[in-house]
C-alpha cells in the first residue's frame, strides 16, 4: 500500500519556436507520478510475499499462496495507475490487505 506523492512540481508548459507562437499555451496532460511504495518508508507498506516464499522454502511445506494474496475487490476501479478509486472501493482494499497481513503473521 503506498500514497501517491503531493509535491507534482510546477505545471509544464509547451515551448513554441518564434515562427509558431501566436500566444497560445498548451500544457501536456500527462504527468509522472511517483509512489511511497519502499520498504523505507512509513507512509506505507509492503504485503512481505517474499518472506511467506522463504518460510514455504525454509520449512518445505506446501501452501496455497493465494491464500496470502490480496486481491482488489472492484478490479475495474484499479485498471490505470491515476484511476480513482471510490471511497468504499479504498476501504475494502485496505481491509483485504489486513487480513492477508493477518493470515501471514498467524503462519510464521
Amino acid at each position: 500500500m503506498a500514497k501517491v506523492r503531493t509535491d507534482i512540481g510546477e505545471i509544464l508548459q509547451y515551448k513554441f519556436d518564434k515562427e509558431t507562437d501566436n500566444g497560445h499555451r498548451s500544457y501536456p496532460w500527462d504527468r509522472c507520478v511517483e509512489h511511497t511504495l519502499t520498504n523505507k518508508n512509513s507512509e506505507g507498506f509492503l504485503l512481505p510475499y517474499h518472506d511467506i516464499l522463504k518460510f514455504i522454502n525454509e520449512n518445505e511445506i506446501e501452501v496455497d499462496l493465494k491464500e496470502y494474496a490480496a486481491f482488489a475487490p472492484d478490479f475495474a476501479q484499479f485498471s490505470f495507475a491515476a484511476e480513482l478509486v471510490e471511497h468504499d472501493t479504498a476501504i475494502d482494499s485496505l481491509l483485504t490487505m489486513a487480513d492477508s497481513l493477518k493470515k501471514v503473521r498467524g503462519s510464521t
